[in-house]
């Protein structure tokens, strides 16, 4: 059912602020997508498609700069941007 274009503006991304605020709660450590995914209770019986709507989300925060990405070791991690940005 559609929504309202206000009610689409003063909405929150739940899935990049529940991303965003697992990272927090780890700032000391940097996760692949899946590792995030699995933090926030994905279980892959899900499918991907909740699996590719995490890394948009994740994807998202890293185009705001809220979250850093680096290749590391053949694979891509994830990690708070420091100091904290909320």
């Amino acid at each position: 059912m559609p929504i309202t274009r206000k009610e689409f503006e003063e909405a929150k991304d739940e899935l990049a602020e529940k991303s965003l605020e697992f990272l927090a709660a780890h700032p000391d450590k940097a996760f692949t997508l899946v590792e995030i995914a699995e933090g926030m209770g994905w279980k892959p019986s899900w499918g991907l498609f909740e699996a590719g709507n995490i890394a948009q989300s994740v994807g998202f925060l890293v185009g705001l700069d809220k979250v850093k990405r680096k290749e590391i070791g053949g694979g891509t991690h994830y990690a708070i941007s420091l100091p904290l940005v909320r």
